[in-house]
């Protein structure tokens, strides 16, 4: 397979993953080593490493730091978290992730800085087509239609309207609910809890919701240390 789609946990993933494999699009997924594994799992933002891929075609997949790491809270505290033993090595190794939002997006080794050190590396390394999270959700269709041309398959735009209507967050979510995939992956851990959903939210700015004024203000300096958004722009026009 010689397409990739790189991204950081929860930026998006699964949504495009689904209407992509519904599209019979042969492309591959990763994190590289920032995903769940062993290996991974809380490794600091000063450790990850310069971003490769010997593929053709890549796809940059990224979105607002402070909605990844919102997020990816839940991820890690519910969705991900680690069995007895592994919890136990985790802590041991001193690198269990925090069970508090504001802990964790101080956090270096899961928090909001790390998100942001990944997705400059992927934006200034990789020769990939940068996608935004924001724009997929603005204007699926077109944005669809763009990855599908980047890794060389050609769908009519009918077709692709028709798997994006199929795919909105509240049909996935209802399958989701109903268990109608049959995927452990995208099964909730509990029902009851709307947290722990694959498909949770999706809200573009939905951190304004979830994170107090000290943890946002934390975020914004964090953003404006890396010049964040501003090098992002510049690299995605390079």
């Amino acid at each position: 397979m010689d397409s990739l789609c790189i991204s950081y946990p929860k930026s998006g993933r699964t949504w495009l993953r689904v209407m992509l494999r519904e599209l019979d699009a042969p492309i591959a997924f990763t994190h590289l080593d920032t995903g769940h594994n062993s290996r991974s799992w809380g490794k600091p933002a000063r450790k990850i490493n310069t971003p490769r891929a010997n593929v053709d075609r890549i796809i940059f997949l990224y979105r607002d730091p402070r909605d990844t790491v919102v997020s990816y809270f839940y991820e890690t505290t519910i969705r991900q978290k680690p069995d007895l033993s592994r919890a136990i090595l985790y802590r041991l190794q001193r690198r269990s992730a925090p069970q508090t939002m504001p802990a964790l997006v101080r956090s270096h080794r899961f928090g909001i800085e790390k998100i942001i050190v990944f997705n400059l590396l992927c934006a200034e390394h990789l020769k990939a087509h940068p996608v935004a999270y924001e724009d997929l959700r603005k204007d699926t269709v077109e944005q669809l239609s763009t990855i599908l041309n980047h890794i060389g398959v050609i769908r009519p735009m009918e077709q692709i309207s028709e798997v994006v209507e199929n795919n909105s967050f509240a049909k996935m979510h209802r399958r989701e609910a109903s268990g109608s995939y049959g995927k452990p992956e995208l099964e909730a851990r509990d029902r009851g809890n709307p947290n722990s959903f694959k498909v949770r939210r999706g809200k573009v700015g939905g951190w304004r919701d979830e994170l107090d004024p000290a943890t946002q203000e934390f975020a914004h300096r964090m953003l404006d240390k890396y010049r964040y958004f501003e090098r992002m722009r510049e690299l995605a026009s390079s």
